[in-house]
């Protein structure tokens, strides 16, 4: 993964893909960094910011931040019209 990201930096998913990576080996302020990079990537593509956007929610929640978890997920759901 960290290969394909030196390849194409500017993928949002695959940043979203390591994030998710580093929250099950357990480094839950990395992965919350890697869904934010991932935002930030991702203008104009709601579905990949929404998905940004639940990496960051359940990073948040794993280090029980449950108040920032809960608007993150808010977030998701109104970019997917819901």
């Amino acid at each position: 993964m960290e290969r394909a990201l030196r390849i194409e930096p500017s993928n949002p998913l695959l940043w979203i893909e390591l994030g998710r990576i580093r929250q099950a080996e357990g480094n839950y302020a990395q992965a919350d960094a890697m869904g934010r990079r991932a935002l930030s990537l991702a203008s104009g593509d709601p579905q990949t910011q929404a998905a940004a956007w639940n990496l960051i929610a359940e990073s948040l929640r794993a280090r029980r931040r449950n108040q920032e978890a809960a608007e993150a997920e808010q977030r998701a759901k109104d970019l997917l019209g819901g």
